[in-house]
């Protein structure tokens, strides 16, 4: 037999042992048990896991819900999986002897959801062997029990999330020790600690000034003082409560700091507002509308000198006060702004008890309550009758002045006209002077180059020399003038420190050994080398501070020093100094050492000359540079002129780029590239003969043909011949002068042999500011000022017959600058800066068909054309001017295309090779 076929055959021996012998007995006894089971009300089970067999009373399945035979399989299906695990861990792990007690979710028949509690002992039937043990017990219905449970728990839980929820401090405080039990989350913030450090702590340590007293404990505020020195506001009430049989009290805190602040704030703003309207005099009232009255401030009452006591009703004494004559108009003015017609802003009279008059100022507005209704009207009034009185006053005043500012325009129109008039007669005798001096000196020059014998030489040289010098001391009145006018800039370019102080200095040497007197020159090693400015600037100041040294000294030495003063990042201060062993200044003439006409020695029979100018010009350059200048003597032997000076620095990456593209310009500069000479036809309009010799001179000099003519009315002639590359026009000539007779070949739009437009150069005595500005509106392209150098000749007429069609000239340009590398890469880097917005210039004038414009800025384009030996760009530029000249708007959209397309091309050869 198998073990499927049946029970095993050991188990049924075993099981006869034990019941046979005492049958009859347990027959008897479990009959009486059956009984006593099913009669009492209590669901009894029995379970045996060897022969898998249960029993149970008829209490236990009317408690189930199941029939009888349906044993415990059947209940364990109504029973979780989780409650499965309880009871099958009792079957197989409970020892000897030992009770359970389980409680078990069940799903009843008929009333669903049911809580059973399963209460039992495993014992072994007569003592055998575990094999034969049993399970005994009893289970009981604790639904409700369970359910009572769950909800004491889920609301235990809702309690707790409430309690940690809510925005109020709340403390379990143990009423007798004081002594906190129970902190929510808000409570640990208000109080600035955590839960673990509030449990257990005094209630009071946390309380300024202790725990208030039970009376007052309810709604109490009170200040808490947390850990961090920090107070905060809160309104404390307490609950008290019985837990345990032990007091306790529900501490509430609300946090009210920042109602507080704004309390603070409201009591200080309203402090100042009645200190203001105190100390202003401004009285404040509240006029009601409904009931007619109105409460004064103790400052009304001083302004109406009244007693409260004598006008209860700010109304009243209202009424007694103002004038008679204001009364009705104030009432009407009152009205209007009650019914929101206007605001009340107005002025009435008062009448005091002792007869004096005051005026009031009164401004209101309209009080909106909660409901949108307009219950009162609150305003001010404050005493102006003072003002008032200025007021006349400034009336009166202000006439006066009027009066004044009448002759004081009076006086700028004379003003103005004189200075008018200084500027005519300086321009006059500016040009008088320098046209004759241009002879004087140009001749000069044209003799020295021929062949003279020492004497000759000699008297030559004293001639060019005087020229030069009263040329000098024209040239300072010119930049006094300058000056005075603002109408002079310095310039920023890289320039050396050293070479220029040096090369002035060796350059006056020759003048100081003349009188036997050394000039030495010494510079610090910590002062660069390297800085952006104007070198000419800054020669012409030492200049100036030397030439005085020397010529104020008879016997000794001048010495030059330079030193470093200060120095950042980007700027070194440097301070220059000139000292000799001369004659001395005295210390009450120092001050008047550099105002302007003014010399120290100003007697017919001093010693020294000189214009007084020199050193005037000196320190407004100086200032130009952020600098000072001083001078410091005994009086009696010797002076020291110093200045100082603010120089931005030349950084090493500039230099290092300057260095670079110096070497590529001259590595691809080929011996060969040298420009051609090209031989040109030059038209001179000149009236002064002597001029007229020079110019000419210079001009076949250079390889030239030149014509001359004496008017401007011949220029214009000969012009229009078109066989001329080039005109020189001198600016003052009879019948038509070069201003106009320029005009008159721009409109006759007048051309040079190679069929462009023909370049025109000012040829000027006069050297003030705006001269230049006056010629390119006349339609010249260039200013040559009279005494004519050489040099300055060569170089113009080269700028204004570059070769046209190329886009950039790389050789005629360095051979113009004489190869000076730093200075190609500063005038390249400008001319790449300035044109494309001199191009988007002309172009928005050309869209709105401002010819004049149009002109001005293709004139510029032109002239930086020129400089830079652009002929593609230069040939662009004129024609657009010629057409803005012409007022021709058909052509210039493509001729702004065809400039902004030369630009082009030509700032790409230029950044490739410069």
């Amino acid at each position: 037999m198998t073990a499927d076929d049946g029970p095993d055959l050991c188990e049924e021996v075993a099981l006869e042992e034990i019941f046979e012998p005492n049958a009859s007995f347990l027959e008897a006894d479990l009959e009486r048990c059956q009984r006593a089971i099913e009669d009492i009300d209590v669901a009894v089970f029995e379970y045996y896991p060897n022969i898998d067999h249960f029993e149970a009373n008829p209490a236990w399945y009317r408690m189930s819900g199941l029939s009888r035979g349906d044993g415990l399989p059947k209940f364990l299906e109504r029973v979780p999986a989780r409650d499965q695990k309880k009871i099958e861990d009792i079957l197989t792990h409970t020892a000897k002897s030992e009770k359970f007690s389980i409680v078990v979710e069940y799903d009843h028949p008929r009333r669903g959801e049911t809580w059973f509690s399963v209460t039992g002992k495993r014992k072994t039937l007569y003592g055998r062997g575990d094999e034969t043990a049993h399970f005994c017990g009893t289970i009981s219905n604790v639904t409700r029990w369970v359910r009572v449970k769950n909800q004491y728990v889920e609301t235990e839980a809702t309690s707790q999330t409430a309690f940690d929820a809510l925005p109020i401090g709340l403390v379990f405080v143990d009423k007798k020790t004081g002594a906190i039990e129970r902190v929510n989350e808000y409570a640990c913030e208000l109080f600035g600690n955590s839960a673990e450090s509030l449990l257990g702590a005094r209630i009071s340590d946390y309380i300024a000034g202790g725990i208030a007293q039970p009376e007052r404990a309810r709604g109490e505020v009170i200040a808490i003082r947390r850990p961090d020195e920090r107070v905060l506001w809160a309104v404390k009430a307490s609950i008290p409560i019985e837990r345990r049989k032990r007091q306790k009290n529900l501490e509430c805190y609300f946090d009210i700091t920042p109602q507080k602040k704004i309390e603070e704030t409201l009591r200080a703003i309203t402090d100042k507002l009645t200190l203001a309207t105190q100390a202003g005099g401004v009285g404040i009232w509240d006029y009601n509308i409904e009931t007619g009255t109105e409460e004064w401030d103790d400052q009304m009452y001083a302004l109406y000198a009244a007693q409260r006591n004598d006008f209860p009703g700010g109304e009243v004494a209202w009424q007694n006060r103002v004038h008679p004559d204001d009364r009705e108009f104030q009432g009407q003015e009152i009205n209007q702004a009650i019914a929101g017609e206007k605001d009340y802003d107005s002025e009435f009279r008062i009448v005091l008890p002792d007869g004096e008059t005051r005026i009031i100022r009164a401004l209101a507005r309209l009080r909106t309550d909660a409901n949108g209704e307009h219950p009162h009207l609150i305003g001010t009034n404050w005493d102006i009758t003072e003002q008032k009185r200025t007021e006349m006053e400034l009336k009166r005043t202000n006439i006066s002045l009027e009066n004044a500012s009448i002759r004081a325009n009076q006086l700028l129109m004379e003003a103005d006209a004189a200075n008018v008039a200084k500027s005519s007669f300086l321009a006059t005798i500016s040009h008088e002077i320098r046209t004759p001096m241009n002879g004087v000196i140009g001749l000069a020059e044209l003799l020295l180059d021929t062949k003279l014998d020492a004497e000759q030489r000699k008297y030559a040289e004293l001639l060019k020399s005087s020229g030069e010098t009263l040329l000098s001391l024209i040239n300072d009145v010119l930049d006094f003038s300058k000056m005075d006018a603002k109408k002079i800039d310095i310039e920023r370019k890289p320039f050396s420190l050293r070479e220029t102080v040096n090369n002035l200095v060796s350059l006056m040497r020759v003048n100081a050994e003349k009188k036997g007197i050394e000039l030495t020159a010494r510079i610090d090693d910590d002062v660069a080398d390297e800085f952006f400015g104007d070198d000419y600037r800054l020669r012409q100041i030492l200049f100036n501070l030397i030439g005085n040294a020397i010529k104020f000294t008879d016997v000794g030495s001048v010495t030059v020093t330079v030193s470093q003063q200060s120095k950042t990042s980007a700027h070194e201060t440097v301070h220059f100094s000139v000292s000799d062993t001369g004659i001395g200044i005295p210390p009450e003439k120092q001050r008047y050492l550099f105002v302007p006409f003014t010399q120290l020695d100003n007697t017919s029979t001093r010693k020294y000359g000189g214009s007084g100018l020199g050193l005037a010009i000196s320190r407004q350059l100086v200032e130009l540079m952020d600098g000072k200048i001083g001078v410091s003597s005994d009086g009696t032997h010797g002076t020291t002129l110093w200045f100082t000076a603010k120089l931005p620095k030349v950084t090493e990456k500039k230099r290092h780029a300057e260095k670079v593209s110096g070497e590529e310009i001259k590595k691809n500069t080929s011996a060969d590239e040298q420009p051609r000479m090209e031989r040109l036809r030059i038209l001179l309009a000149e009236d002064n003969k002597t001029n007229q010799i020079i110019a000419e001179r210079l001009v076949q000099k250079m390889g030239h043909d030149c014509e001359t003519v004496e008017t401007g009315a011949q220029a214009v002639k000969a012009v229009r011949t078109g066989n001329f590359d080039l005109v020189l026009m001198d600016c003052r000539m009879p019948e038509m002068d070069g201003y106009e007779a320029t005009e008159e070949i721009r409109k006759m739009n007048g051309k040079a042999r190679n069929g462009q437009r023909i370049p025109i150069i000012a040829l000027t005595a006069h050297a003030l500011a705006g001269d230049r500005e006056k010629c390119e509106r006349a339609g010249m392209d260039d200013y040559l000022c009279k005494p004519v150098v050489a040099s300055d000749m060569k170089a113009a007429i080269d700028r204004w017959t570059p070769k046209s069609g190329q886009a950039f000239s790389r050789e005629v340009f360095l051979e113009r600058i004489m190869g000076d590398v730093e200075l190609a890469k500063k005038v390249a880097e400008s001319f790449l800066f300035d044109i494309p917005t001199q191009i988007e210039n002309l172009k928005n004038s050309a869209t709105q068909n401002d010819y004049r414009n149009v002109a001005l800025y293709a004139h510029r384009i032109r002239g930086a054309a020129a400089n830079m030996e652009c002929g593609k760009l230069r040939d662009a530029a004129t024609a657009a001017e010629e057409s803005a000249t012409a007022r021709d708007g058909s052509a210039l959209a493509s001729q702004t295309d065809a400039i902004r397309e030369a630009f082009a091309e030509a700032a790409k050869i230029i950044k490739g090779s410069l």
